[in-house]
């Protein structure tokens, strides 16, 4: 009885030096994979804190500053809409007003004014007018330049139509030069032929008769 007794003491005894033991070993070993994870973590934090600082510049510079083009460019489109029905009178008053202005918008205007009079002086003037814009490097008128382009090409084009009638007329002209010329020179011959038919005929003079005498 008395081995028994001692027995049972021994063993319990085992048992919970064998369990500190593994929690002892436990413990050390969270506590080392706590160390050994916080400086990956720490590692993580900084690259991307990182990222931020690159890409706010790259978007700052990348962000275009075009905020009075709309407006200019639907200011022109508005008055080409309104100078499109004016009458010839109300034309050459805004030729007048918008000519001595320096402004690329108020120019492009011009522009648009003097081509709607409809001669060819005009339409080429309204060409040295959108080439002065497109010349213009200010931000004002670099905010204008894709219409002044498109304005310098329809302009181009309408002078080559021009000149294309103008020649053709020229050619006409020419034709009906022709033609009064020969009408002319075909009515003077008429004319000739005429009086050539209304002379007399000319008198025969009849021989005189010879008497024989025997």
């Amino acid at each position: 009885m008395s081995l028994e007794f001692v027995r049972l003491p021994l063993s319990s005894t085992t048992r919970i030096f064998s369990l500190s033991a593994v929690l002892w070993f436990s413990g050390c070993a969270l506590t080392s994979r706590d160390l050994v994870a916080t400086p990956a973590s720490e590692n993580v934090t900084m690259v991307s804190v990182a990222v931020p600082s690159v890409t706010v510049p790259v978007n700052r510079l990348t962000q275009p500053d075009s905020t009075s083009q709309p407006k200019q460019v639907i200011a022109v489109l508005d008055y080409a809409d309104r100078v499109r029905i004016m009458p010839s009178t109300e034309l050459s008053h805004e030729v007048t007003r918008l000519t001595p202005m320096t402004e690329p918008k108020e120019q492009l205007k011009l522009s648009l004014a003097l081509v709607q009079l409809r001669q060819l002086p005009a339409l080429i003037r309204a060409q040295d007018t959108v080439a002065i814009v497109l010349g213009n490097n200010t931000e004002a008128a670099q905010a204008l330049h894709p219409l002044a382009r498109l304005l310098a090409a329809r302009y181009t084009e309408q002078r080559r139509a021009e000149d294309q009638i103008e020649l053709q007329q020229q050619q006409v002209r020419e034709l009906q030069r022709r033609l009064d010329q020969t009408t002319e020179r075909l009515e003077a011959l008429v004319a000739i032929e005429r009086s050539l038919g209304n002379r007399p005929a000319p008198v025969q003079n009849k021989p005189r008769s010879t008497s024989l005498q025997p």
